[in-house]
């Protein structure tokens, strides 16, 4: 947050608020850019995810963002059509635990026993899913960034980064004999 940064850089000067949320947001895409991920709210609850055929594992799915719910899961080979209704797993077909980030096919158990993985092996067909996904949002205000589940390493780590990027932030060091630089 702002805030965050002003205290990083004990500077909360009203004019430089602008500057901050600049770096704020330069560092956030950096950070993105640097784990591969983004660290927001994803909801594909109306329009469906279509998983990158590398994601799929045999009886694992993986994200790149945590799980928070899933409504629908689809395999199907032709990508040029919609699925259908027959292409839909049952609920009770797959599981995870909300936080993480794999969605496991129910009854998994050694390939290559049937039924036990999502498609087939290796995955060629394609794989949509609506849920919602990253880290869950206020409450009762959805507009707080950054959401309060983010990791607090992630909010340190911006913090830090837009503080150095800002050239405004102002250590001051004392000497064994008292003096002090800044």
């Amino acid at each position: 947050t702002l805030e965050d940064v002003q205290k990083e850089t004990k500077n909360s000067s009203s004019t430089d608020t602008s500057w901050y949320q600049n770096q704020i947001n330069l560092a956030s895409r950096y950070i993105e850019d640097y784990c591969n991920t983004d660290f927001r709210y994803q909801d594909y609850s109306s329009t469906a995810y279509t998983v990158p055929r590398a994601h799929v594992l045999e009886d694992e799915v993986h994200f790149p963002w945590p799980i928070l719910t899933i409504t629908g899961v689809w395999v199907y080979s032709d990508h040029t059509e919609s699925p259908a209704d027959a292409d839909k797993y049952e609920a009770d077909s797959y599981y995870f635990r909300a936080g993480e980030f794999v969605l496991h096919k129910q009854g998994a158990v050694a390939f290559p026993q049937p039924g036990a993985i999502f498609g087939t092996y290796p995955f060629i067909q394609n794989m949509d899913i609506k849920g919602t996904f990253g880290y869950a949002l206020d409450g009762s205000n959805p507009s707080t960034a950054p959401p309060p589940t983010m990791p607090a390493a992630v909010r340190r780590a911006c913090t830090l980064i837009a503080a150095n990027w800002s050239n405004e932030n102002r250590k001051e060091e004392v000497g064994l004999d008292g003096t002090r630089t800044e």
